[in-house]
């Protein structure tokens, strides 16, 4: 409608400057020729939950010493409004069984073509035992981090992955993924649902 009502303007403009009336043309107005603006952020294929997790070996080793078996499970929000979430489960294995630590993180995000930049504002580590009892709190140090962001499918597991790539290794994230494609990278899936110990 809006490509319609502009090339009449025009055409009308054209006929009246042809035939000698330039002088009655219709004023038009800047807006007129600006289509209606949309919001960047619904274009945004990051909104949403993006988790990861790992894992360290378990079992025994061949002298029968128990293996330290470790994990570490996150999860990335990032809301339309340019806020984002994050939240992490870490046990450190076998060596210190009783003692899970729950990270939660807050902040704004912003992107630019292939750069992703996480702006925290509070960040802070709890540390619950396996029957959930609060040993200790602290405050985190606040790691503004900027990532190159890609989509990546998987063919092999059917899966698309917000890949995050960096240069060190953050306390947030953890450890890096292990895909020589994409060195120094962070791996999070939509499908990956986190079975969180604590809530």
């Amino acid at each position: 409608m809006f490509r319609k009502r502009q090339l009449l303007r025009l055409l009308i403009a054209l006929i009246l400057i042809l035939t000698g009336q330039a002088c009655c043309l219709p004023s038009i107005k800047i807006g007129d020729a600006v289509a209606p603006s949309r919001d960047a952020a619904s274009d945004n294929k990051l909104i949403g939950k993006w988790a990861k997790s790992s894992s360290g070996t378990r079992g025994l080793d061949p002298s029968g010493n128990i293996l330290n078996s470790a994990y570490y499970m996150s999860e990335y929000t990032f809301e339309q409004d340019g806020s984002y979430s994050f939240k992490g489960e870490k046990w450190a294995g076998y060596i210190k069984a009783d003692e899970y630590w729950m990270i939660d993180e807050s902040g704004t995000y912003v992107v630019a073509e292939n750069l992703l930049t996480v702006i925290p504002r509070k960040s802070t580590s709890t540390v619950k035992s396996r029957a959930g009892v609060l040993l200790r709190r602290q405050n985190n140090q606040l790691e503004k981090t900027s990532y190159r962001w890609v989509l990546h499918y998987f063919a092999g597991i059917d899966d698309t992955n917000l890949i995050l790539q960096t240069e060190t290794e953050t306390e947030r994230d953890g450890i890096f993924g292990s895909n020589d494609a994409f060195p120094k990278s962070y791996f999070f899936s939509q499908k990956y649902k986190p079975d969180w110990k604590f809530e």
